[in-house]
């Protein structure tokens, strides 16, 4: 099993890049994914404004498709350091 830790960052510390799609959270505590249009504010990813203030973001986690291209970049540079010890990965 993978774990990873989710940051949440206050909006009133730090905005994501504009465009980004993130985490966000929301004054009644909903959780959704969204992004910061520099120009109108935060918005859902199907464009729609946020009803709610948005009151923390946080970067997506790895999904398995990250992970897994991120072990076999790491398996192929090992091998390509010791062909032998490939196998341990």
């Amino acid at each position: 099993m993978i774990t990873q830790s989710i940051h949440w960052i206050a909006v009133a510390h730090q905005l994501p890049d504009d465009d980004m799609t993130v985490l966000i959270a929301d004054t009644e505590n909903d959780v959704t994914l969204g992004f910061h249009d520099g120009d109108s504010g935060w918005r859902y990813c199907n464009a729609a404004l946020v009803g709610d203030p948005v009151t923390h973001w946080a970067e997506l986690p790895d999904g398995p498709i990250r992970t897994m291209r991120r072990r076999v970049v790491a398996r192929i540079q090992l091998e390509r350091l010791s062909p032998s010890h490939a196998s341990a990965c």
